[in-house]
């Protein structure tokens, strides 16, 4: 009987395991990643807003777009789960 129940024991810590341990394949980001993806993709969307105006023409639009190239690359390595550090996001923000 002391086997059967032991098995048991073994079995539902096994199965509580599974239960508690969330999806598969999704990964969890720090709160520190989803506050530098937030800022990412925020600057991104004010990027395009500035590139997309008719005013904007010649090394400032290359300026513009070639920053909103370094912030998606930026945004895909945090949401591949990639390390990026404060350094790598200022520079990426900086100005034109």
């Amino acid at each position: 009987m002391k086997v059967s129940a032991g098995m048991s024991l073994v079995a539902l810590l096994g199965l509580a395991a599974v239960a508690f341990a969330g999806p598969v394949g999704v990964q969890r980001q720090p709160v520190e990643n989803r506050a530098a993806l937030a800022q990412l993709q925020s600057a991104r969307a004010q990027l395009a807003e500035k590139a997309l105006n008719p005013t904007v023409k010649g090394p400032l639009r290359f300026c513009y777009m070639n920053q909103q190239e370094r912030i998606d690359n930026l945004i895909d390595r945090l949401q591949s789960g990639q390390r990026v550090s404060r350094g790598e996001i200022s520079r990426a923000l900086g100005s034109c």
